[in-house]
């Protein structure tokens, strides 16, 4: 009898497991079916083949690859990305440096890297060009990244390149994505910091989960996950509205900039522990050069209500926060919103700075550089 029900029991497993498996195999068949596209596993990385998974970093610039990068925008110019041996869009840098050599280390996002700007046009290049025979410029920056992976690079990748200066180049979306698992809809899984009872910053989300793989079924599971441990993280309401969050008076009282500014600090701890020199460069967003009429506008802004939108509350936050800490921060919102045609310092369709706004950013920064006495 027991022999019976055992055989009958193991029967009825089998038929569930096979019917699970067959009903995965029939979704992942539909599924590539409708969505041929994400059978190339690096679709849906920044740039395609530019990039690809790091199980730290969540993704980062293949190493030594090159191609033409073109853009859908008008008023980008095609370009053509070599990628070093870090995987950076830079030259490859010797370690140790040169007896006598003085090394500024950029770390941020897509502004730093260069977005639609030919490499020469860059606030990094214009910088190096500028600076003396003697000084050297690397450039970390990353399409996608936040303060958090900006500092994990700095840790992994830029300390032992021995900068004198550490300039972390901040756009305002990193005070909102650093809290996040994921960023673009889900797409691209990334680290994440929390902060322990003592206020630690304590590495989660390590390694990086793999949504790029071979199995369209798994990638979209894994997408929507991290989708909806964002909106748990940041509520319904900020998630919805997304980055612009940042302008929300609201936003700073539910302490949404805390981990960020955390994190800024202890990019500075990091750097001043091994005696280098570090500043913060804030980058505009580019509604803050027309601020008057959204003001004016009785719907508010991106379902911010009127009563709650600052625009100059990023700036204040950050601006205040280093002054606190003794870290010179230099806000380019003012130079910016001073420039005789503010428009021509942005692409038309984007966010990013056009070769006009790397150039004045670069004029800006070497001025502060040079009033700090840095390098």
């Amino acid at each position: 009898m027991k022999k019976c029900v055992r055989k009958v029991f193991l029967q009825n497993l089998l038929i569930v497991c096979g019917s699970i498996l067959l009903f995965l195999l029939g979704a992942e068949g539909t599924l590539r079916i409708l969505y041929p596209k994400a059978l190339n596993v690096h679709y849906n990385f920044p740039h395609g083949f530019f990039c690809k998974r790091d199980p730290l970093l969540g993704w980062i610039g293949q190493p030594n690859i090159s191609g033409v990068m073109s853009y859908p925008a008008e008023d980008m110019d095609d370009l053509h990305v070599v990628m070093n041996t870090e995987g950076f869009w830079d030259r490859t840098h010797k370690t140790p440096k040169s007896p006598g050599v003085k090394r500024l280390l950029f770390l941020g996002d897509s502004f730093t890297i260069g977005w639609g700007i030919r490499q020469e046009e860059r606030f990094t290049n214009i910088i190096k060009d500028r600076l003396s025979a003697d000084c050297e410029v690397i450039n970390m920056g990353m399409w996608g990244y936040s303060t958090d992976q900006e500092l994990l690079v700095f840790t992994e990748k830029g300390l032992k390149y021995r900068p004198d200066v550490v300039i972390l180049v901040m756009f305002l979306d990193d005070l909102f994505c650093s809290r996040l698992f994921s960023v673009n809809d889900g797409i691209y899984i990334k680290p994440k910091f929390a902060l322990s009872p003592n206020d630690d910053l304590e590495l989660c989300n390590v390694p990086v989960p793999d949504n790029h793989g071979r199995s369209v079924l798994l990638n979209m599971v894994l997408t929507r996950f991290y989708k909806l441990r964002n909106r748990l993280e940041m509520g319904v309401e900020f998630d919805r509205r997304g980055w612009l969050s940042v302008f929300d008076k609201a936003y700073l009282k539910q302490k949404g900039y805390y981990l960020s500014l955390r994190l800024l600090s202890e990019i500075c701890a990091v750097a001043k522990g091994h005696n280098m020199k570090f500043l913060v460069v804030i980058v505009p967003w580019k509604d803050q050069l027309r601020a008057h009429p959204i003001y004016a506008a009785k719907n508010g802004y991106a379902g911010i209500p009127p009563g709650r939108l600052d625009f100059s509350l990023p700036q204040r936050v950050v601006t205040l926060f280093c002054e606190k800490m003794g870290i010179p921060v230099l806000d380019l919102l003012p130079v910016f919103k001073e420039h005789d045609c503010p428009e021509r310092l942005f692409f038309k369709h984007d966010c990013h700075w056009t070769k006009a706004g790397h150039r004045l950013a670069a004029e800006q920064i070497l001025a502060y550089l040079r009033k700090l006495n840095y390098p």
